[in-house]
């Protein structure tokens, strides 16, 4: 009878973000003025959106959010160059990942679970919090009966290609969160399709490379 959906972006000024939206909104809006008339009109959508916030100064890139500089800042350093190049680490968050996967799945995977913490302690962040209401929703499910997931997202480019991999453990640990670590995974079933590349892009001039860092 109503479908829960999860939109997930990096970017709030992306395009497509406004486009599913919209799309969404004009498919309620016809089940409600067309109720009984078409069969074709059918399950109720519970739309939901998680933007993670890289417009404050102290998340714009990824040296700040993991506090790299903090405590023993050497040792931080190493560690993080292991795993990311200087120029990964140092990009603007503004307009998401940008490809950069490896550092896309970690952040997008604590993201969603600081946001949850943050619902879960602060009743202000509750009431506002959309990721809170989506995780509340499958909890709900998960009570009454089974609780079906299907994660949907791309392979290429940044949101998707990051968050397909860290998904079912993300909403599953923020289950636990939720729930104080009663929720019964074994009713939780998680399903997937993965979308390849169906569009390409020119290769960057040396001026945007620069300007990007990656």
């Amino acid at each position: 009878e109503s479908v829960d959906i999860l939109l997930l972006e990096t970017d709030i000024e992306n395009g497509d973000k406004k486009n599913s939206e919209n799309l969404v909104s004009w498919y309620n809006t016809l089940c409600t003025e067309n109720a009984g008339k078409f069969e074709f009109f059918g399950p109720q959508i519970n739309f939901y959106t998680f933007v993670p916030d890289y417009s404050q100064d102290n998340k714009r890139r990824f040296t700040l959010i993991s506090r790299v500089e903090e405590g023993d800042s050497e040792t931080n350093r190493m560690l993080t160059n292991l795993f990311y190049e200087e120029t990964v680490q140092e990009f603007d968050l503004m307009h998401g990942f940008r490809a950069q996967t490896h550092v896309g799945t970690y952040l997008m995977y604590h993201a969603i679970i600081e946001e949850i913490r943050e619902a879960v302690a602060k009743d202000t962040v509750r009431g506002k919090s959309q990721m809170y209401k989506f995780v509340s929703a499958i909890k709900e499910q998960n009570t009454v009966g089974e609780a079906r997931v299907f994660l949907l997202g791309s392979t290429f480019g940044g949101t998707g290609a990051s968050s397909i991999p860290v998904m079912a453990r993300a909403i599953s640990d923020s289950a636990k969160i939720l729930t104080g670590g009663t929720i019964k995974m074994e009713n939780i079933y998680f399903g997937a399709v993965i979308l390849t590349p169906y569009f390409t892009f020119g290769s960057p001039s040396k001026e945007q490379k620069k300007k990007a860092g990656v």
